[in-house]
């Protein structure tokens, strides 16, 4: 009896070349986004210190990626460090957008290679990374998209005159 696409296989790939290589999803039965402030900044004095003194390349752990339906990976674990990496790769990005337009298309060029990718047959950006139901949209809404976006600065108006409506409350 033979057993089709069952195995396991190591590959030895960071995790700017996963967002930019795949298109991945946290499915369902994966817990929501959970890290604190001190897991973040652990993550960021590691990868401070990594860039420091020039080590190449720079673990931060192992990724276990499954098939999943259609064109996506599913993320069994490892989802914390993707999703804290698309935070700060979409820091930068929205803080290069501010500068001047050699920054804006380096910007963009963040924003294509590790953020969303256009899909020609809707018309609209799609994440490379999906996270599960309960935090996808805000993933999508406030991190992934851009500040120069429409949409976001629709949402982020609407979001200012509730926190106004609410401080005038107390």
């Amino acid at each position: 009896m033979t057993s089709k696409g069952l195995g396991i296989n190591a590959h030895d790939v960071g995790l700017g070349a996963t967002l930019n290589q795949h298109l991945l999803m946290v499915p369902s039965n994966q817990r929501s986004y959970a890290w604190e402030g001190s897991h973040v900044e652990t993550l960021f004095e590691d990868l401070s210190t990594a860039i420091q003194v020039g080590e190449q390349p720079y673990f931060l752990g192992t990724l276990v990626l499954t098939q999943g339906t259609g064109d996506r990976l599913e993320v069994a674990d490892g989802q914390q460090r993707l999703a804290t990496t698309s935070i700060l790769i979409a820091a930068i990005r929205d803080y290069l957008e501010t500068l001047g337009s050699a920054e804006k298309k380096a910007a963009l060029k963040y924003t294509s290679d590790y953020l969303l990718i256009y899909d020609e047959n809707t018309g609209e950006d799609t994440p490379r990374l999906q996270l599960n139901y309960e935090d996808n949209l805000f993933f999508v809404n406030n991190i992934l998209s851009s500040t120069q976006d429409n949409q976001r600065a629709k949402i982020d108006r609407k979001l200012h005159r509730i926190n106004g409506y609410t401080m005038r409350l107390r």
